[in-house]
């Protein structure tokens, strides 16, 4: 062998090497968990939930044995097992919120959009030994329909929620649900308070913090309702649902401008823009709760737009002075999810969440990257 191909050679192995090298630190930092096949559910779209274990679980839209959504788990150690398939029928389908847990039975709460008696979803409890029972079937005339934000848990061991449509005014509703399926419609929006409401309710003390089609309110649960801010132009730019610092200022995502922005919204009512996406790297037009973490003061989304690697959305941190951090641009099927849409949640240094699409047959994925 020549002394240049010696060269050659070694140069090849250390781009080997570093290629290795590279792939390895990527694992570490972001890993595709489960790609989505259809039979065992398809376009994951709403939050996912632990239990104590450190089990993973959450719901698709479509999939599973009948094709009306799914619910399923995730081990720690990464086994995927499907729990349960909507059959559209009394039990509903199409569930496109995630799930709420009672940690001392494993139950899980959650909510569908679609089918049941009056073809306006369900609301659910699927026991820890794997049996789906309906709780409540929504009818639109009376009580709210298309249940599409994860219900809230307070310490009584009470649900809170909220629905698209429905309500006497037919623009949506707030409803509490007890564990074993009492329901109780608790504000029915008029316009001038917003409409259909769909992001997730957030529980600081007794209020319940959230938005709706123009508004920013806070419900206190002894029924009292209290708008903080009314967005002007547009007025139905709001998204997703709210975190709250340990100040009292409120971050959440608007769909305004180009490519939206993450709002704050302090305790005297001053609303302005958090940090501006460029459509760039950084992504566009952020989707879902944002998620605070209080030991480090910072908030985790996803964008389920742009990127550099298509338009696959990002997962970004933002700290509390509007500092942006990168920590994953999707970059579609097959090795990768493209556009998240639920909320974050935490564990162990790392966010777990969903993608829409995208993994090795484009149903969507479940993902983990590492906050750092």
């Amino acid at each position: 062998m020549s002394l240049l191909d010696v060269c050659r050679s070694l140069l090849l192995g250390c781009a080997l090497l570093s290629a290795a090298l590279v792939s390895a630190a990527q694992a570490k930092h972001y890993q595709v968990l489960h790609s989505f096949s259809g039979s065992d559910g398809a376009s994951p779209n709403g939050d996912l939930v632990f239990d104590g274990a450190g089990n993973l679980y959450g719901t698709t839209v479509t999939g599973g044995a009948n094709r009306r959504g799914a619910i399923f788990k995730l081990s720690p150690a990464g086994d995927f097992t499907l729990l349960y398939s909507f059959t559209g029928g009394s039990d509903g389908g199409g569930p496109e919120t995630g799930l709420a847990i009672d940690p001392a039975t494993g139950d899980l709460y959650g909510t569908n959009m679609e089918y049941g008696t009056y073809f306006a979803g369900c609301a659910f409890k699927l026991t820890s030994a794997g049996q789906l029972v309906p709780l409540h079937e929504f009818n639109n005339d009376t009580d709210g329909s298309a249940a599409s934000a994860t219900l809230t848990r307070d310490a009584q061991g009470n649900f809170y929620g909220t629905t698209l449509q429905g309500g006497t005014s037919n623009g949506g509703a707030i409803f509490e649900l007890t564990a074993d399926g009492g329901y109780q419609l608790r504000h029915t929006f008029t316009g001038a308070d917003g409409a259909g409401s769909s992001g997730r309710l957030m529980l600081h003390g007794t209020d319940l913090y959230g938005t709706a089609s123009g508004t920013i309110f806070d419900f206190n649960t002894n029924g009292t309702l209290t708008v903080l801010y009314a967005m002007t132009a547009p007025p139905n730019a709001l998204s997703g649902g709210v975190a709250r610092d340990r100040k009292g200022d409120l971050y959440g995502a608007a769909l305004a401008g180009e490519n939206g922005y993450i709002y704050k919204l302090s305790p005297d009512g001053t609303f302005s823009p958090f940090y501006t996406f460029t459509g760039g790297a950084d992504g566009r037009f952020a989707l879902g709760e944002m998620l605070f973490s209080g030991k480090k003061h910072e908030l985790y989304g996803a964008t389920d737009r742009g990127g550099a690697h298509g338009d696959n959305g990002t997962i970004y941190k933002l700290d509390l002075k509007g500092n942006f951090t990168l920590l994953h641009g999707f970059a579609g099927a097959p090795d990768d999810g493209a556009e998240p849409a639920g909320g974050l949640v935490k564990r162990n240094g790392k966010l777990f969440g969903t993608t829409i699409r995208g993994g090795s047959n484009d149903m969507g994925t479940i993902f983990a990257v590492s906050t750092k």
